[in-house]
């Protein structure tokens, strides 16, 4: 304690707040109010101390107790009351709490942890700093726990740290600020969908009001015109013309994908074999027909297939009812390379300007853009909210009148265009509202369709509704004008595909294949005169996929069923 005596009245000019310190320093306190406890004592102890040696001198200064503040000889300590020393280092400790002496100390020692030596900074696994040889010695005799958090630790876990000095920023208001921001932007999104959302339902309620004007006065023209359903044109001189029925398994085929370079078409299907179960493609040569291999890829229903544009060796990309994407080198049969999703995927395509990149849609709604490069994780997303069905991909400059490119994502409640802005994709609603079981898009005209279940009384049929995108280097809005909508049956259990194509005789012209569960047919109409051009059965309905390729200046129309694919060539009648 005499010791404590002498810091005090070495320290008398300071007001306590340097003793406070040295006395932590001197016996390792690290307890505030106990070590305003120990001040108290020892400037308790040295009143004592000067009452024994001198009381005639105490007493005068008990009854002056106001001393000359420029004697600078006479201790100080006696003026001031336990109480105020207490309340000044309280407050000295809490404006330096975050820079005290104590933020550079090793916690089991208390003494300063250096750069080098044996004493150097070292951390556990948990991130308690400790110097290295006193984490050592507490490891070897406290049973392996750190001393901080009683976490399990042991000498195995002691990194060190290399580091001169060690700073700690308060970025608590920074994070909240950019949470805020995140929040102010995800909000500003949801009211720019909800905006376009309702922009979108009112352009279309002046198309039908537009549409309604224009029958009334059709009708009003001609009184008796006759209100039968269209009928099936006679007129053309070529039509498709079933040429072989190909039986691909007893059930259970949905997506089928064609490679123009090589001539091959894969098909899903389930394992023939009962002792390898699974799901797969079989492979078929459009020259021949004829099976090459079948490959089983995924444990579960495959949901697409994608080939890239790429013209020496094409890659397959297929999504299942699982979370892995496969590539598959389509050429030697093998899979060259796996990505794993976090929910199983329904749809996906490539980049077609730069096959590098692909696209997958998944069950919950999230888009996920992968590099081929990149095996670890996607590069990319974006949200969406109900399960993607359907994805194409629209190049740059596809047509005339687009000038971006972007990503058509075809949701179960709607159909939104991602243009692609650099690093970024900007949303624009082109379909609110809509039960889509399906969408395409040709590129040479820039027009696609969505296929839609029937939703209520108001759309008792399901509807192929035909759109057009444009936009202009001046405009920042992508503009999605109505062309004609078809109408199918009253049933639609399965995500069945649609396809709309070029014209074979006429390319300004085009066509649109949809199968028809109501009447177990594939529906051939034409867009530009609107009417059905033609219809294709089969013994074993319902069209589940439909794809129209060119092989050797001959055009086929392929249409997959769950056991069969037929095969339809362009002839004359």
């Amino acid at each position: 304690m005499p010791a404590i005596v002498k810091r005090c009245e070495c320290s008398k000019n300071n007001g306590g707040i340097t003793t406070t310190r040295l006395i932590w320093r001197q016996y390792g306190v690290s307890n505030f109010k106990l070590a305003c406890i120990l001040l108290s004592a020892c400037m308790g102890s040295q009143g004592s101390q000067r009452m024994d040696e001198n009381p005639d001198e105490v007493q005068e200064e008990e009854t002056n107790p106001l001393t000359d503040p420029a004697d600078q000889s006479q201790p100080q300590i006696e003026l001031i009351s336990d109480e105020v020393v207490v309340r000044k280092i309280g407050e000295e400790s809490r404006d330096d709490e975050d820079h005290s002496d104590d933020a550079q100390c090793c916690p089991i020692c208390f003494d300063s942890w250096s750069n080098a030596g044996d004493h150097r900074l070292a951390s556990l696994k948990c991130g308690h700093l400790f110097g290295l040889s006193c984490i050592q010695k507490w490891l070897k005799g406290q049973g392996g726990k750190c001393p901080q958090c009683n976490a399990a630790a042991k000498s195995k876990d002691i990194r060190l740290i290399y580091a001169k000095a060690l700073k700690v920023l308060d970025t608590t208001e920074r994070e909240e600020a950019l949470l805020e921001l995140q929040k102010e932007r995800a909000a500003r999104l949801k009211a720019e969908l909800a905006a376009a959302s309702q922009k979108l339902r009112l352009k279309e309620a002046l198309n039908e009001c537009e549409r309604l004007r224009s029958m009334l006065s059709d009708h009003n023209a001609v009184p008796q015109r006759s209100n039968s359903a269209p009928s099936v044109s006679t007129d053309s001189v070529y039509s498709y013309r079933e040429v072989k029925v190909l039986k691909i398994h007893d059930t259970g085929c949905r997506v089928m994908a064609f490679s123009p370079t090589t001539g091959i078409v894969c098909i899903s299907q389930p394992s023939p074999n009962p002792l390898f179960p699974g799901h797969g493609f079989k492979k078929f040569l459009l020259s021949d027909l004829k099976p090459v291999q079948f490959k089983c890829s995924h444990s579960a229903l495959i949901r697409d297939l994608a080939f890239s544009n790429t013209s020496m060796n094409p890659l397959l990309l297929s999504c299942a009812n699982e979370p892995t994407i496969k590539i598959t080198n389509i050429i030697s049969n093998s899979v060259i390379q796996s990505f794993q999703g976090p929910v199983p995927s329904w749809s996906c395509a490539w980049n077609s300007d730069d096959n590098n990149y692909f696209y997958t849609g998944l069950l919950n709604g999230n888009v996920l853009i992968y590099d081929i490069r990149n095996t670890n994780e996607h590069v990319g997303s974006f949200n969406q909210g109900a399960p993607v069905v359907s994805l194409k991909y629209v190049p740059r400059n596809s047509c005339s009148d687009l000038s971006c490119s972007g990503l058509l994502v075809g949701q179960l409640n709607r159909a939104t265009f991602y243009e692609k802005n650099e690093e970024e994709f900007l949303p624009h609603v082109l379909l609110a509202d809509k039960k889509v079981i399906s969408l395409d898009y040709e590129e040479l005209s820039g027009h696609f369709v969505v296929s839609c279940r029937p939703s209520s009384s108001q759309f008792p049929n399901v509807r192929h509704e035909i759109h057009r995108l444009s936009k202009s280097t001046e405009s920042t809005d992508v503009q999605c004008q109505s062309v004609h909508t078809f109408h199918g049956g009253s049933t639609q259990r399965f995500l069945s595909r649609t396809k709309i194509f070029s014209h074979p005789s006429d390319e300004n012209h085009l066509l649109l294949a949809a199968g028809d569960e109501a009447s177990s047919s594939l529906n051939i109409w034409d867009v530009q005169s609107q009417r059905l051009a033609q219809r294709v059965t089969s013994p074993c309905p319902p069209f589940m996929d439909v794809c129209a390729v060119q092989q050797n200046n001959e055009n086929f129309l392929l249409s997959l069923t769950e056991k069969n694919l037929h095969v339809h060539r362009w002839s004359a009648v």
